[in-house]
């Protein structure tokens, strides 16, 4: 999973707000083409008044041209610098002491401990339980070689002990935990925190989510890492998004993400830095620009 090159961010920021971007375009070229104009004129007259031949060669349709070719050049590059959206942001969130960074990265390619979203059973299965697909599957298949037992093996320690009758299903726990349960887990060094997002339906296996569920989740997360993280920076994934079937907008969801730390920042500091790792497929969705302008 490759962040998204520059040339596809600048075309996905191009089909956001063409009109706007159309008119920056232009005014950077007048820009460049005013300050050419005032550089090299000026320059031009002195040498015509030192050698009239250069002024009886030179032609000026040419030189109009020329000005133009260079300044849709340089328009075209500070255009670029100025509006490229960037891959990566970092800030001090407003009003608070906590770092934030967005980035559309690999989510197991960043540094810190973890935040991953699973279904209120821990559930371990992969196939028709877990999809191979989902942040928590790719975990027990890339660290855990696929084994359920292993990932049990990791979380169970930390769980909650529970009174509540088990549920009948045809594959999977028994046990569902309430929204918002997490369970830290250290591997390689890293802590990782399993937090119950999802409820499941004990057919299907299918999992839902909802706004309200989403809320009690970060909340949860929140708490734990308070905890748990010793200050150290921790990344979380777009939580919400993919199988949980929460079904809000992408931005939507980075919003409710930075508006869970900010409240959860306002009662006692969560940590030092909190890292918001997007797929590279939202920066389609997703202007960091905005992001910075809005939060910091």
């Amino acid at each position: 999973m490759k962040t998204p090159g520059n040339w596809k961010r600048l075309v996905w920021s191009l089909r956001r707000t063409p009109g706007l971007q159309f008119r920056a375009f232009v005014c950077a070229i007048f820009v460049c083409y005013s300050v050419c104009w005032a550089v090299i004129e000026p320059a031009l007259t002195i040498v015509s008044s030192q050698d009239q031949s250069v002024t009886a060669n030179a032609n000026g349709w040419f030189k109009y041209l020329f000005f133009l070719a260079l300044s849709f050049v340089f328009g075209a590059a500070y255009f670029l610098w100025r509006h490229l959206p960037p891959a990566s942001v970092s800030f001090l969130l407003d009003n608070t002491n906590t770092r934030v960074s967005v980035a559309f990265n690999d989510f197991f390619a960043e540094a810190g401990h973890k935040v991953i979203a699973v279904n209120d059973f821990f559930d371990g299965q992969l196939g028709d339980v877990i999809s191979e697909r989902s942040l928590h599957g790719q975990f027990i298949q890339r660290f855990l070689g696929g084994v359920a037992a292993a990932f049990y093996g990791l979380v169970d320690p930390t769980l909650p002990n529970l009174a509540a009758p088990p549920i009948v299903r045809s594959q999977g726990r028994k046990k569902a935990y309430p929204i918002g349960t997490t369970a830290v887990a250290e591997l390689n060094s890293t802590k990782y925190f399993f937090v119950a997002l999802t409820t499941t339906d004990p057919t299907t296996h299918k999992v839902h989510a909802d706004v309200p569920q989403l809320w009690q989740a970060l909340h949860g997360v929140w708490s734990k890492v308070r905890e748990c993280a010793g200050g150290f920076s921790v990344a979380i994934p777009l939580l919400g998004g993919g199988p949980s079937g929460v079904g809000l907008p992408d931005v939507i969801l980075l919003k409710l993400i930075l508006a869970s730390i900010v409240q959860e920042t306002k009662k006692c500091r969560i940590t030092d830095e909190i890292r918001i790792v997007l797929h590279p497929d939202t920066a389609e969705h997703i202007d960091l620009r905005d992001v910075v302008r809005d939060w910091s």
